[in-house]
Order: structure tokens, then C-alpha cells, then sequence
């Protein structure tokens, strides 16, 4: 048999409670929460939340104390109970009906009829409208229909989606998740397990968020639940090796650029830059001694000059394909980039194209 709690609200300096309610949450902060946004959000006037809104408006708090715990068979007389024994209140009724206004005479099957018209997908969507009723519907469906009929907010608006409590009943085990998995959905990246999900492609007895409901039943990975193999950074940080050991392997397997490191499947990061204490540059990790364009561009200098460097210095460099060898071959200099397509043709540094940048006259001459 389910608990019912009874609660009050008072201001926090002055004890006196203003209204008695009754909610089925043990939390009872989080009831706390919703009669606030409440306020606030819904322009309907009551004694209620004309006082809640007062409170905080003068910088003072509401809070909540939890008065009497009930079974949900008789928590009405309770309700009404605590209600007579209280003076001041901002409730409208004398209790038990499951509200803080009229008691809605409208029946649930009734109600659920009239709000077809609304097209309302969610709960957080109901909220937002709940201005838009007429008076004959209640605000808080859940709490009304307490008993009289509230099945879930699926159901109530016709959506038929399935509370999260109510479908983890079913879900089996994260192990036999797993080889369900892989004996029946071809699915082997998270972004295919989202579009599973938002395709009602996922069974019933499984959570469309694994990751959150098997957190503390059986959680690995995704690399894990897919069955893929694939281990994220934060799993592996006890295998990684040491960011000597991997420059190392840079060097030995002649790993010198970030496009050849990409195809690595390894025991190394997928982003050393931000996982090693001790990285400096790309050039330092493969041992290739290149420093970053960012790292150089002090040093460069201006179009004109690298053209005349370039006349005096590099004679045999007639074109790009001649010019992209020597950067294999680190014979550029460092005081001229790598790529001046790119470096000269910002902030209008003067690039005119590789015939000009490789001409043997100086620019405008």
C-alpha cells in the first residue's frame, strides 16, 4: 500500500503554516518546487499563490515540513483533519479533494476527452498551457485523479508512452541487454543507438538511456553494451601508457602527422594534447621537431621579404608540387610557413597565389 504525505508551508522566519496539501512524493522538496513555479508561471489568481509570490517577493523563503505520514486509503480525512486544526490557511476547500481549488466534478474519462482538442504531447507541454483551461479542468491532473481513475500522464494525454518506473519493471539485466543486442540490432555507435531510440526501435524491456538506468547494475561502456570493443578515454586511463612510452611508439611506427595518427587503434588517447601533463607540441610527440603554425608565425616573415628569400635561397622551387616536397623534406626555413597559402592570405598578409609567392621579381615591379 502506497504512502501519502501531508505537508504544510510556512515562511521561513515566522512558522506559521499558510497551507496544508498532500503529495504521494517522499521528497517532499520537490512538491515544495512545483507549488513555486507554480505561482509564477500560472496567471490564475488564488490566495495561495497571491501568497507564495508575496513571500518571495520581499526576499523572504517558503518552506515545507512534512506534518503526517498516511496510508493513500484515508489520507482525505487527514487531510481535511489537519486542515480544521489550522487557522489562516490560503486552502480553498476543507481537504480531500485532492487540490487547491473546487473539487472537479468533470470525470476522468470526461476530461481526457476534452483535452484531445490540445494536442499536448508532455507533461513539461500541460504546464506551460494550464492558462489556456477552462475552469471545469484541473491544473494538476495527478493529484486530482489521485484514485479516481490517474493511470499515468501517457495515458491522460493519448500518447500511451509508458512512465520510466513503470517500463524499468521490465528491463532485463545489463548482461542479457547486451546479447540481445548483439543478436538482433545492427547498432554499434551511441548516435545509431539515438536514432534507434527516437525511431521506437528499442524493445520495451530495455532503456532507451542505458547509461543512466544500468549505471549501478552493470555499466561499463558503450563500447561495452555495443559489444564493439571500443573503450572510452575515462575507462582506459589504467592502460594508457605513459606519454613517453607513446612518443616512443610515434617514433618507432614513423607516426608523423595528426591524419596518421587518427587511424591508430591503441592504448594512447585519442586527445594526447589534453590528456598528457607533460605535452608541449604535435612536432615534440612524433619527434619530428615541427612546431605549430601558432607556435612559429612570430617569427615569419612578411610576403615580400619570404619572396625574396625564397629568389635568393630556393632557386629550383618553380611550383606548389616542387614546394610541398621540400616540406617533407623540412628545407623550409622557420622563418617562412609551411603553408603561405594559408598564413599569407589571412588578415590580407598579401598572398596573390603560388605563381606571384614563386615569381622571381618582387611584388608590383
Amino acid at each position: 500500500m502506497g504512502k501519502i504525505f501531508i505537508y504544510g508551508l510556512y515562511e521561513d522566519d515566522n512558522y506559521e503554516v499558510r497551507y496544508i496539501g498532500k503529495t504521494n512524493k517522499k521528497d517532499i522538496l520537490k512538491r515544495l518546487n512545483e507549488h513555486i513555479l507554480e505561482s509564477f508561471r500560472n496567471n490564475e489568481n488564488t490566495h495561495k499563490r497571491n501568497w507564495i509570490k508575496s513571500v518571495i517577493n520581499n526576499g523572504k523563503k517558503v518552506n515545507i515540513k512534512c506534518i503526517e505520514e498516511v496510508d493513500e486509503n484515508n489520507w482525505e480525512e487527514r487531510e481535511r483533519f489537519w486542515i480544521s486544526n489550522f487557522k489562516n490557511l490560503t486552502n480553498y476547500t476543507d481537504g480531500g479533494q485532492g487540490g487547491n481549488r473546487l473539487f472537479y466534478t468533470i470525470s476522468y474519462g470526461d476530461c481526457k476527452n476534452y483535452i484531445k482538442e490540445l494536442n499536448i504531447k508532455s507533461k513539461t507541454e500541460w504546464y506551460k498551457k494550464t492558462h489556456l483551461l477552462p475552469d471545469n479542468i484541473p491544473n494538476d491532473p495527478a493529484q486530482s485523479y489521485l484514485n479516481r481513475g490517474w493511470i499515468s500522464w501517457g495515458d491522460f494525454l493519448g500518447t500511451n508512452r509508458t512512465q520510466d518506473n513503470i517500463k524499468a519493471q521490465k528491463y532485463i539485466p545489463y548482461d542479457e541487454s547486451k546479447k540481445w543486442i548483439k543478436n538482433n540490432l545492427e547498432i554499434y555507435t551511441l548516435i545509431q543507438w539515438k536514432k534507434s531510440a527516437k525511431e521506437n526501435k528499442i524493445p520495451d524491456f530495455m532503456p532507451n538511456r542505458p547509461e543512466r538506468f544500468y549505471k549501478d547494475r552493470g555499466w561499463i561502456s558503450w563500447g561495452d553494451f555495443l559489444s564493439t570493443g571500443r573503450i572510452a578515454n575515462q575507462y582506459k586511463k589504467d592502460i594508457f601508457l605513459s606519454y613517453k612510452e607513446s612518443q616512443e611508439f610515434m617514433i618507432k611506427n614513423n607516426i608523423r602527422s595528426r591524419s596518421q595518427f587518427r587511424n591508430l587503434q591503441n592504448n594512447i588517447p585519442t586527445a594526447p594534447d589534453k590528456y598528457y601533463k607533460e605535452w608541449t607540441t604535435w612536432g615534440d610527440f612524433f619527434g619530428t621537431g615541427r612546431k605549430q603554425d601558432n607556435l612559429l608565425s612570430i617569427k615569419y616573415l612578411s610576403y615580400d621579404k619570404a619572396k625574396e628569400w625564397i629568389k635568393d635561397n630556393l632557386s629550383d622551387v618553380k611550383n606548389r608540387a616542387t614546394w610541398k616536397e621540400y616540406v617533407k623534406q623540412n628545407k623550409i626555413p622557420e622563418i617562412i610557413p609551411n603553408h603561405p597559402e594559408l598564413y599569407y592570405n589571412r588578415k590580407n598578409r598579401g598572398w596573390l597565389g603560388w605563381k606571384d609567392f614563386l615569381s622571381k621579381t618582387k611584388k608590383g615591379t
